[in-house]
């Protein structure tokens, strides 16, 4: 299973969570399959690929947390 599976299985559950807030479901899920994404980028670094990929896509990992925590506090829904 990839990240991308992952991020929308996450999405898909978020949703059911937070059904009137389609934002934050969907910035949670993408946050999720980006975390995946990056931890697996840092755990086979050593299989190939570029040297700067798991920190770019840690960075944007960083970046969806940030923007899904900020939609959360923003909104009157604090389910967790």
């Amino acid at each position: 299973m990839g990240a991308f599976q992952i991020a929308i299985g996450a999405a898909l559950l978020f949703a059911l969570v937070w059904q009137r807030d389609a934002v934050l479901a969907v910035l949670m899920g993408a946050a999720t399959g980006g975390v995946f994404h990056a931890v697996a980028h840092f755990w086979d670094e050593d299989l190939g690929g570029k040297d700067s990929d798991p920190w770019s896509v840690g960075a944007i990992a960083v970046v969806l947390v940030i923007a899904a925590l900020a939609r959360l506090m923003s909104s009157g829904e604090r389910r967790i």
